[in-house]
């Protein structure tokens, strides 16, 4: 399964995803028991390497509910800043 690496939402907001091996997912901020995360400061979804495909999609699919929260803030305040 391949996950596109970039998207990008009305009104520019990009998101990236990144499939790290353990290790690199965990200095990237993933905790050790961690499958996934969701990191918004930097607009990435971080995913384990290691999960097999339905797994990942799995936990793909659930880091995308938090990213839509976070973008749906974005938006409104991005309407709010205009006159």
């Amino acid at each position: 399964m391949r996950l596109k690496a970039t998207f990008t939402l009305p009104y520019g907001y990009a998101v990236k995803t990144k499939v790290l091996p353990k290790s690199r997912f965990e200095k990237a901020g993933g905790g050790t028991n961690d499958y996934a995360f969701w990191c918004s400061a930097r607009q990435i979804i971080f995913l384990r390497a290691e999960r097999q495909d339905a797994d990942r999609w799995l936990d793909y699919l659930h880091e995308l509910d938090h990213m839509w929260v976070d973008y749906k803030e974005w938006l409104h305040h991005q309407a709010a800043a205009k006159p």
